[in-house]
């Protein structure tokens, strides 16, 4: 055994050292505890939206009958997750390390790049490689690339922009994951992996509110940031079908109605081909359903 493996194994039963580590007990705060309590409040008391968004995230399991019921009885907040909140965070915590430290630096990605002293933009461009000029200390760093539809009213950012050898963009879309997950991706190809196919369809929606043909999720492990890229081919047939949906959807909302009508006997989807096409569910007792803030409108009951 090395001396400095000794060491810690002799301060690892230091007596002393374990009665030092009860000197944590007297702090007022619990990390995890207080953190999640935070966050949890942070979410209860943020703003909700005030216009209708149709988010390219959730295109797989959009349902037109939540989105008009949404609009008619208000935003309400399904469960809220602080752990899956913070996981989020820190993924898009790597994913603006990726963009400011390693992409725009390395000419790599084309984006929308702000500085970070005097927020003077450079919209849809390689990151700038010398600084603003605004100050000695002026740094660039990515701006988020939004967009939003008001004809369908689907939204979405993406991460930047990749131009390959033959001079065709690609959208580039970061997802980070778990050891085990990219070993899965990297050995079997990433429609193995089981979130693939609702990341495909989102870049769908990206292809289409970007005007792009082709995108890349990069998926990266972050155990140790190793990257596998995956190409998504534009599909214009799921395009047009997720288009035409959006559209249905946005126009009962403006005409106040619900999409499907009203509640369907026995907490089944109607079987009417003219009102089943609203509802994501075949009924109150799946579990998607359990969780939708506005089952009980929907079906007329809920299941716990």
């Amino acid at each position: 055994m090395s001396k400095g493996w000794q060491r810690t194994a002799a301060a690892a039963q230091d007596p002393n050292n374990e009665n030092f580590q009860k000197e944590l007990e007297h702090l007022d705060f619990d990390f995890n505890k207080d953190v999640y309590e935070y966050l949890m409040e942070q979410e209860l008391s943020g703003e909700l939206p005030t216009i209708t968004h149709f988010r390219s995230s959730q295109m797989k399991n959009f349902c037109p009958r939540k989105e008009t019921l949404q609009h008619k009885h208000g935003i309400r907040r399904g469960p809220v997750n602080p752990k899956m909140m913070r996981a989020c965070d820190l993924g898009n915590m790597y994913h603006e390390h990726l963009q400011n430290n390693i992409f725009g630096p390395m000419q790599v990605i084309k984006a929308n790049w702000e500085c970070g002293f005097c927020n003077s933009v450079v919209d849809y461009d390689y990151m700038p490689s010398v600084p603003c000029g605004c100050d000695p200390q002026a740094f660039w760093r990515i701006r988020e690339m939004s967009f939003y539809d008001e004809e369908t009213c689907m939204s979405g950012h993406i991460d930047g922009i990749i131009v390959d050898g033959k001079g065709r963009e690609w959208i580039l879309d970061f997802k980070t994951v778990k050891d085990t997950a990219f070993n899965t991706i990297k050995s079997k190809g990433a429609d193995a992996y089981f979130f693939t196919d609702g990341y495909v369809k989102q870049q769908q929606i990206y292809c289409y509110l970007f005007k792009k043909q082709r995108a890349m999720l990069l998926y990266v492990n972050k155990e140790n940031g190793e990257f596998c890229p995956w190409a998504v081919k534009r599909d214009d047939a799921y395009i047009n079908k997720m288009v035409d949906l959006c559209k249905r959807t946005k126009a009962l909302i403006d005409k106040d109605e619900i999409a499907g009508g009203g509640v369907p006997k026995s907490g089944k989807r109607p079987s009417n081909k003219e009102r089943a096409w609203a509802f994501k569910c075949n009924s109150c007792r799946i579990a998607h359903a359990r969780s939708c803030p506005y089952c009980k409108e929907c079906f007329g009951e809920t299941v716990e």
